[in-house]
């Protein structure tokens, strides 16, 4: 089981999505974290245990790298497709309310900018690390961002702007 849990985390810091995922060359033909995660759940570890041992890990060792200028952008965005391969599975968890959130966050670029990199890689970063995200987009007006922290008043709100 630490063996799997160790692997995921690999998976998630690497990128490698599912068996079928040709990215990382050297990883090629093996299960990724859409397969591992499964496997996990199916051993009776508990989603939260995967999340933390994990899929944070993992999130984190790339995070760290990304601040040591040893991986760039695109090593966060690939390593966040893997975490949202494994989320796939985690997410009923999380809605049952068997697994917690750590918090819930309101991500959205503010009115007049339509870029989103940013807000979606802090979003990715966010769920990696066990926060619940409420994405409104781009072009979101201050009556959204409102209505959305009525709906979750205890939320925390990320606005981006150029």
């Amino acid at each position: 089981m630490e063996d799997l849990l160790k692997q995921l985390a690999v998976c998630i810091e690497r990128g490698k999505v599912d068996k079928n995922a040709a990215y990382p060359p050297d990883m090629k033909d093996q299960e990724g974290a859409s397969e591992l995660t499964a496997k996990l759940l199916e051993q009776g570890i508990s989603a939260n245990d995967i999340l933390k041992k994990s899929l944070m890990v993992g999130m984190n060792g790339v995070g760290d790298r990304f601040s040591q200028g040893k991986a760039f952008i695109p090593d966060l965005l690939i390593a966040a497709k893997a975490m949202n391969a494994a989320m796939v599975h985690l997410k009923p968890y999380f809605e049952s309310g068997e697994a917690k959130h750590r918090g819930t966050m309101i991500l959205g670029t503010v009115s007049g900018d339509l870029h989103d990199i940013g807000k979606n890689i802090v979003r990715m970063v966010l769920e990696g690390d066990g926060w619940k995200v409420v994405d409104l987009g781009v072009d979101v007006s201050t009556d959204k961002f409102l209505t959305a922290l009525d709906e979750n008043p205890d939320a925390h709100v990320g606005m981006s702007a150029c």
